[in-house]
């Protein structure tokens, strides 16, 4: 049996991505918050005014001031690729298993828009590799196709997974609106120090995406690792694809290859493609839970959208009290 990616039915959705655009205020009201919304097929829907929206915390309803839709392909994206030893494993389908990772790479390279600044990292115990944008993408795509690269030579060594993520955060700088970490791991995590709370905090006006190399976990490192990375993703505002061995293990087949092109290309849209939101945040908004809905004429929630959205806010910073221009 084959193995597939799962790209739908395994988005994770929203999380803190309130973007600040003034200095600081003790008294700030106004917050501008990044939400995504597709349709069934995990498409960006367009056609959404400030009405279509219905944020609220604790049962309370919160107003959406001014809305606009966004489509940002030259935004910042960072890669993270996982080089550890796991990554590798320790049979015919392990090795299979950083095939799979490498053609993400590969292919998420290759295929993102000429406007977008793409950046990348390679990691075990730390970040082993980097590459910023302003190098253009030939040399990450010459370090990628370098045989020891394809065939794993160079895969290796423990897995510091949430410190890589906190890094990649504070290389990036403020956050900008489009900012995004994708980050190609099996989720395992057994060297970093930061604590989850750490980590989400980071992430907080930068969404996580998530290329997960789902096998099973062999120590609790590994199935506490994966847990977070869920959870991360979940916050952060990113989504998640998922691919899982089958019966005879990882396929690195045709089949596979096409749903790894064809996720990669959803991802990247979903990254270029959102919802800026302008809201009335009264209140301790920054310690509660939001909840985002698009709704019907009727106020009720529209069947088959999904939305992503932050579940809390930044503590500090103002964003901007009108919509950008």
């Amino acid at each position: 049996m084959s193995c597939c990616l799962k790209p739908l039915l395994l988005f994770l959705l929203a999380g803190p991505l309130a973007v600040s655009q003034v200095q600081p205020s003790e008294d700030c009201s106004k917050r501008t918050v990044v939400v995504n919304a597709l349709d069934a097929h995990g498409v960006p829907i367009e056609n959404l005014v400030g009405h279509d929206f219905k944020v609220s915390y604790h049962g309370r309803p919160v107003p959406v001031v001014w809305s606009q839709h966004r489509k940002y392909p030259g935004g910042r994206i960072v890669v993270l690729l996982d080089t550890s030893g796991s990554m590798k494993g320790d049979s015919e389908g392990g090795s299979a298993k950083w095939k799979i990772a490498h053609a993400a790479a590969v292919e998420f390279i290759s295929s993102a828009n000429s406007q977008a600044q793409v950046s990348l990292m390679g990691f075990a115990s730390e970040i082993n590799t980097r590459f910023d944008s302003f190098g253009g993408r030939q040399p990450i795509e010459d370090w990628l196709n370098r045989p020891a690269m394809r065939e794993g030579k160079e895969v290796k060594g423990r897995t510091a997974l949430s410190q890589t993520i906190v890094e990649a955060v504070r290389d990036l700088g403020p956050a900008n609106p489009g900012d995004a970490i994708y980050v190609i791991t099996d989720g395992g995590d057994n060297s970093s120090k930061e604590r989850m709370s750490q980590v989400e905090g980071a992430l907080r006006g930068v969404r996580l995406f998530t290329f997960l190399i789902n096998g099973p976990a062999k120590t609790e490192e590994e199935r506490s690792g994966t847990n977070d990375l869920y959870e991360l993703t979940l916050k952060s505002g990113g989504f998640l694809v998922s691919i899982s061995p089958g019966v005879g293990g990882y396929d690195v087949g045709d089949r596979t290859i096409s749903s790894i092109r064809a996720s990669t290309r959803m991802l990247q849209t979903q990254m270029a493609n959102f919802y800026l939101l302008g809201i009335e945040a009264t209140g301790n908004i920054p310690k509660a839970d939001l909840k985002v809905n698009v709704v019907d004429v009727r106020g009720n929630s529209r069947k088959g959208v999904t939305v992503a959205y932050p579940h809390k806010l930044s503590p500090t910073g103002c964003p901007a009290h009108a919509a950008p221009k």
